[in-house]
């Protein structure tokens, strides 16, 4: 976070202004004490008539001189001050940018959060992944590994890795089957390998209804989903 130096600026605004109005001040009295002894003095004639023959030129000067302090005081403010409206501005920038990158971010874990308790609702109501299920569980991983810590995505590692077996598993039994239906007959090598792709897909499912049921995903993800109370630190 920037400073805050609202109590500096109004000092040096002050010092400035005071600055300012104390030189003009000196100055007018000067000017009016000059021309008081100027106005009263009977032996100031060859001054007066010295003064009356300047012109303009000499009182552009003068003028310039007079003026040229007060001028410098009141850039020397201006110029702090649009710094600091400049500093302020960009630590408000920072700051919302922040907090703009943690909603982002808690939006996206929830979305990853969201998809996944979906599919843990159609497992426990078909008992098993469909074909459908497996490209949707890759796209949730993959989303998941950009948005989560170490805990969340070793554990979705472990999900995914597991659906490629299942989805492996179903295709050898599916493909087998097929060959029966057509065949009538498997051979024993092929009827090895059924049985092996079934007792794979049940093990997994015993495997997915343990490690994604809702309340693994709860206390896997839910950490990662509360808000901080400070959204803008």
């Amino acid at each position: 976070m920037a400073r805050t130096p609202t109590r500096s600026m109004v000092n040096l605004a002050a010092i400035g202004a005071g600055a300012t109005i104390a030189y003009f001040v000196i100055v007018s009295v000067l000017a009016w004490a000059g021309n008081h002894w100027l106005a009263t003095n009977e032996n100031t004639q060859p001054v007066k008539t010295m003064v009356e023959s300047t012109g303009l030129n000499s009182l552009g000067d003068f003028l310039s001189g007079f003026f040229a302090p007060a001028t410098f005081l009141l850039v020397l403010v201006s110029t702090y001050i649009q710094g600091y409206l400049g500093e302020r501005s960009g630590a408000l920038a920072k700051v919302t940018a922040n907090a703009n990158y943690k909603f982002a971010l808690h939006d996206k874990r929830l979305s990853v959060y969201r998809g996944l308790k979906e599919m843990s609702w159609e497992l426990m109501r078909n008992g098993t992944f469909t074909g459908d299920d497996f490209p949707r569980l890759g796209i949730l991983f993959a989303e998941g590994q950009f948005v989560f810590g170490v805990e969340v995505n070793d554990w979705l590692t472990q999900v995914k890795e597991q659906g490629d077996r299942l989805r492996l598993a179903n295709w050898h039994r599916d493909t087998l089957n097929s060959r029966l239906s057509a065949t009538g007959e498997l051979s024993p090598i092929d009827v090895t390998r059924l049985d092996e792709s079934i007792d794979t897909a049940i093990e997994i499912d015993q495997w997915m209804y343990l490690h994604l049921s809702e309340a693994r995903i709860d206390e896997v993800m839910i950490p990662y989903l509360r808000l901080p109370a400070n959204i803008d630190a």
